[in-house]
């Protein structure tokens, strides 16, 4: 989306309605005036608040609405779980490996994993252990204030552990062969096909990975669990990808917000059904009928019940330095950088950005 952007950024010519999302290059294209505020709209007034809070960037423009709320689950075969004896979902590391070797002891192969998608293993492994090895010992480190709007040192023990677990996993034979090179539609092909009891996916999948008729068997989901045992629990979660509108003198703002409210608000249910994704609104300010399936409606409430969620990393850290941590993340698992280079390696990034 941002490459796209930025080519009508720089011809000056912003469409009405556009696709944005939440995060340190976004907050600048609306404090730059690149991006409109939508705050008068029916859809803004009805999102729910932790969504406010994330789209309003530094200078207070209120600049999006999502389609949905994201959260990451651990999609899994239920039979294949029943069969290696697995009565219950795992809540820490230690539980979840040790439910991989029993399916592997009982000849299934334990998980599947895109890795060679940038955004699963930015979402599902580096967030995904971000939440388990630092929200779980001090909620207040991944927030924007701390990591985007301030320089911060990573050279923690908490850090380290975050591509540990990347190494770990990925050194533990639980994966599917070849997942380096699985894309996005790889892995539900191989959980569909029962060649994988589990998948690391976002909420936003729940109508690839909840096809049980097509697939022959039931599927359940948990919060990936990469907290050491003893410590919380918590998931991830952000805005799913966000309706916005052009900010620069071309647009037509009274148009373009009718198409955005229309599009973002009044149709929801209409595209919700579709998709399966979580209601950025209420319950109660939804307009129609919205079908969430069960299995998403548990989990994401379990997650957000909790006395903490963790973000996805993206929305709250400097973008290039996200951006790095996808790749070193892939690097520690393809063990050609350890998780001691990784840590170094992004202090050197958050540093230099605030140098000057």
């Amino acid at each position: 989306v941002e490459s796209n952007l930025e080519v009508r950024i720089a011809s000056q010519t912003m469409p009405e309605l556009t696709s944005a999302g939440v995060g340190s290059w976004y907050y600048d294209a609306a404090d730059n005036g690149y991006l409109g505020d939508v705050s008068s709209t029916e859809a803004w007034e009805k999102l729910l608040p932790g969504l406010q809070i994330s789209l309003t960037s530094p200078k207070g423009v209120k600049f999006g609405v999502p389609y949905g709320v994201a959260y990451m689950y651990c999609y899994y075969n239920k039979a294949q779980f029943a069969d290696a004896g697995i009565t219950a979902v795992p809540e820490s590391w230690e539980d979840w490996m040790d439910a991989c070797k029993k399916l592997q002891d009982k000849g299934y192969t334990p998980m599947t994993l895109a890795g060679a998608s940038a955004n699963n293993v930015g979402h599902n492994i580096f967030s995904g252990a971000v939440a388990g090895c630092v929200t779980a010992l001090d909620a207040t480190i991944p927030t924007a204030d701390t990591l985007m709007f301030n320089d911060y040192d990573f050279n923690q023990e908490m850090w380290l552990n975050v591509f540990k677990r990347a190494g770990d996993l990925a050194d533990s034979g639980y994966l599917t062969d070849g997942y380096q090179s699985t894309d996005y539609d790889g892995a539900i092909r191989d959980f569909a096909a029962g060649d994988a009891a589990m998948a690391i996916e976002g909420s936003w999948s729940v109508a690839n990975y909840l096809k049980e008729e097509e697939f022959g068997f039931e599927v359940g989901t948990f919060i990936p669990p990469y907290n050491a045992k003893g410590d919380p629990m918590y998931g991830t979660t952000c805005s799913e990808t966000t309706f916005a509108i052009g900010g620069t003198a071309n647009v037509d703002k009274e148009l373009a917000l009718h198409i955005f409210n229309w599009f973002s608000y009044t149709k929801f249910a209409d595209r919700q059904r579709l998709t399966g994704v979580v209601p950025p609104f209420a319950a109660e300010d939804i307009v129609g009928e919205i079908d969430l399936p069960e299995q998403s409606a548990s989990c994401s409430s379990d997650i957000a019940s909790k006395d903490a969620q963790s973000p996805l990393m993206f929305t709250v850290m400097l973008n290039d330095v996200y951006q790095r941590a996808t790749v070193l993340t892939q690097e520690v698992m393809l063990g050609v950088t350890t998780p001691e280079e990784a840590v170094e390696i992004l202090n050197e990034l958050q540093h230099a950005a605030f140098k000057d």
